[in-house]
């Protein structure tokens, strides 16, 4: 949708077509069944409209064959036979290829301790990360041409991992057995899961007193600050969560409105239980670092940030003022929250992925580990074995490609998650809408070329843009691109000086350090300002410019903030209450968290401002954006609105 939210009646009409849909029946189609006693059935709702009867509406299955009704609650409980194989002895690789049962083998649990202790904990390990699914299928990660994997990491314990696997599909063939090269095909998921559970449990540390005991002695207290309602409403829902024996959450809550301080209360909750594990890993994006080493502090927990670099010299001199632990090795600290960055996890695989089980893993602005990366695949890898993790973010969607959550909200559902059935996955999501009470006065302004410019870019652009060229070539559409940001940038000036005329700050996105220098100069040189009165945000600075700091002599009162596109985290600049760009190439995720450094709970302006200045081929880039910002939107619809 275009437009949000629905108005009531539209809302009212699409409950009742849903209503009726269920009445009808919905085919179980869109996702494989744990089990054959699902296949070719439907979901009805059995709702009587009569209102002289007295009956509660119900769900049930519809065999399409036999067109009878069974009850969801008494279906849903599987009883399952199972034949019993004789072992296979003097296993291969040959074997378990060819044999394949449809029971268990005779003392199937016996063999499989034989196989755990047998085997190094590493490959079960990596056996683990396979196996951590409601998939019907299992498919070894594949080598590319260039050595890398095609998608997620390919390890040395690969191989070993496709062994091991190979051994359960002998040993419990009802429950997975061989599907090709590299391939596997889950039988009965439920005896797969419970299988997973036993691997699992016996490799795994349990957490002692003497493992908690050590979190006893941090205070983990902010007694300074009151949460707000939506923060306390995050820290129910993972308490729920966590009752019902989900080791995995995702959070989604806009920019700016505190889930930090959520999730170091809910880890107090935990604490306080002895039920935190003796290592907390946070990672986080580079730009984030300051920020959250800020709100950690008001917790009062100890934090080691690790850098895993032969000269960390630089790095280390921007934290140590800050009173907390630098350290080159991987090994987190014990009771600590253990800061990396996210870039630098494909350093530590072995050792993170070695102290996982026992371990409290935390990522910070996942929408950085949705592309196809190292990343992505080491972040994911370490979330599949540690004890607990939770995800966070205020920008969930990065482009219009709804399959890129898939590989985390695979973790926090237990069912098969698809393109199909992706909402419905998406709604186990911890979602919050937040109501500041700030209006947001957002509108597209559409820049003017001199008439130079205009001739210069009609012979640049193809008809579809309004010019002659009929077969532009790259450096064509590249001066093409350079006159648009021109037109665009003496707009952008224009806007900053009419807000500063209204007496607010501004905070200016420029595309790089390059157009981040001419808009610095023009701002000299067109208005009144000074360069005290400007602030040029690059690099791995960072800036925390609100009111309450401006009051307190922290931070210099500021009129215009330049930043670049690509520096989206890690400052505040609810001071300024208008925001000035053009239309940059970037991700969904990176335009909102811009548009989260002045839309925030320390925003004190009843009013802010954004303006996106275009024209001509920015035009064009615009209208793609917006196709995400529409995904992106209609995800809002899932969140809970908190006052």
């Amino acid at each position: 949708m275009s437009t949000e939210p629905l108005s009531p009646e539209a809302e009212e009409a699409a409950k009742q077509i849903a209503k009726h849909r269920l009445r009808v029946g919905i085919a179980l189609k869109q996702a494989h069944p744990p089990d054959v006693v699902l296949e070719n059935s439907r979901v009805v709702l059995v709702d009587d409209d009569d209102e002289d009867k007295d009956t509660q509406p119900y769900y049930a299955i519809r065999k399409i064959k036999s067109n009878t009704l069974e009850d969801w609650d008494d279906i849903k409980y599987l009883d399952i036979t199972l034949a019993i194989h004789p072992k296979i002895e003097d296993w291969t690789i040959e074997k378990a290829l060819t044999y394949v049962g449809t029971g268990v083998e005779e003392n199937a649990d016996k063999s499989l301790n034989i196989l755990i202790k047998q085997t190094n904990k590493k490959v079960i390990l990596r056996s683990l990360v396979y196996l951590s699914t409601y998939d019907n299928k299992i498919e070894m990660n594949r080598i590319s041409r260039d050595g890398s994997g095609t998608y997620h990491a390919v390890l040395l314990e690969d191989v070993s991992a496709y062994q091991f696997i190979l051994h359960l599909t002998t040993l419990y063939p009802a429950a997975i057995i061989p599907n090709g090269p590299s391939k596997f095909k889950v039988s009965v998921g439920p005896m797969l899961w419970t299988l997973r559970q036993k691997i699992a449990q016996k490799i795994t540390n349990k957490s002692s007193e003497e493992k908690t005991n050590g979190w006893d002695m941090v205070k983990f207290n902010d007694p300074k600050r009151k949460m707000w309602k939506h923060q306390e409403e995050i820290v129910d829902d993972m308490v729920k969560n966590h009752a019902k024996g989900n080791k995995g959450t995702f959070i989604w809550v806009p920019v700016g409105m505190g889930k930090t301080r959520a999730v170091l209360s809910y880890l107090k909750y935990l604490k306080e239980r002895h039920q935190l594990p003796e290592y907390v890993v946070y990672t986080l994006p580079e730009s984030a670092i300051k920020s959250i080493i800020q709100e950690i502090k008001y917790f009062d927990i100890p934090i080691n940030l690790i850098i895993p670099l032969a000269n960390i010299k630089k790095r280390k001199e921007k934290y140590i003022v800050e009173g907390i632990k630098v350290s080159k090795t991987c090994i987190p600290e014990r009771f600590h929250i253990n800061l990396i960055e996210h870039d630098h996890l494909r350093r530590c695989e072995e050792t993170l992925t070695s102290l996982a089980p026992d371990m409290f893993f935390i990522v910070d602005e996942v929408h950085k580990t949705l592309n196809d990366t190292k990343r992505t695949s080491v972040a994911l890898e370490i979330s599949h074995l540690s004890r607990y993790f939770i995800v966070l973010t205020g920008t969930p969607v990065i482009d219009s490609n709804t399959y890129k959550l898939i590989g985390w909200l695979e973790q926090v559902v237990p069912y098969e998650v698809n393109t199909k059935n992706f909402w419905v996955a998406a709604n186990s999501m911890i979602a919050k809408k937040v109501n500041t009470g700030i209006k947001v006065n957002e509108e597209d302004v559409i820049a003017t070329f001199t008439p130079k410019e205009e001739n210069n870019y009609n012979e640049l652009v193809p008809p579809a843009l309004g010019g002659t060229n009929v077969k532009p070539s790259f450096g064509e559409w590249r001066d093409a691109t350079n006159i648009c940001y021109k037109a665009a940038d003496r707009e952008m000036i224009k806007q900053t000086q009419n807000f500063l005329d209204g007496g607010r700050g501004v905070m200016l996105v420029a595309k790089d350090l390059t157009r981040q220098g001419i808009l610095y100069q023009m701002l000299l040189e067109k208005t009144n300002l000074t360069s005290k009165d400007v602030f040029l945000l690059k690099g791995g600075n960072s800036i925390f410019l609100t009111d309450e700091a401006v009051k307190e002599g922290k931070t210099p009162d500021y009129k215009v903030v330049i930043v670049t596109a690509k520096k989206a985290e890690g400052y505040t600049l609810t001071r300024l209450s208008a925001m000035v760009t053009s239309v940059y190439p970037s991700n969904n995720a990176t335009r909102e968290q811009l548009y989260g450094r002045i839309n925030r709970i320390s925003q004190q302006r009843e009013e802010i401002y954004y303006r996106t200045i275009h024209v001509g081929v920015l035009t064009a880039i615009l209208q793609n954006h917006n196709n995400a910002k529409n995904l992106s939107i209609a995800l809002q619809g899932l969140a809970k609105t908190i006052a």
